[in-house]
């Protein structure tokens, strides 16, 4: 919900600039700052989710169990970190209890 009212909240930021800046010479100033603070925010709202991605359990050969351990401060839930050598990236998976 918060989601689709800052898209478009940021549409209108977006258009609204777009209109001032045609509609006239002595609004540029007004238009610029609302068309640069509605794309940044579009372009944010849209990127979120690509850069917050959940805990995934990847099982798939290559990937090293590391020692390292900690408590998940937003979940409460254990976590284990996993390495992949050919491509330095770090994993962390979550530890099901038995």
């Amino acid at each position: 919900m918060l989601r689709r009212f800052l898209l478009l909240a940021a549409s209108v930021f977006v258009l609204s600039g777009a209109t001032l800046f045609f509609g006239g010479y002595f609004l540029w100033p007004l238009a610029s700052q609302w068309f640069v603070v509605g794309a940044i925010v579009l372009v944010a709202v849209l990127f979120e989710r690509s850069r917050y991605r959940p805990l995934v359990d990847r099982a798939a050969p290559g990937w090293e169990s590391t020692e390292e351990r900690f408590v998940d401060p937003t979940s409460g839930k254990l976590i284990e970190v996993r390495f992949n050598p050919q491509s330095g990236e770090r994993e962390y998976v979550e530890i099901q209890k038995p």
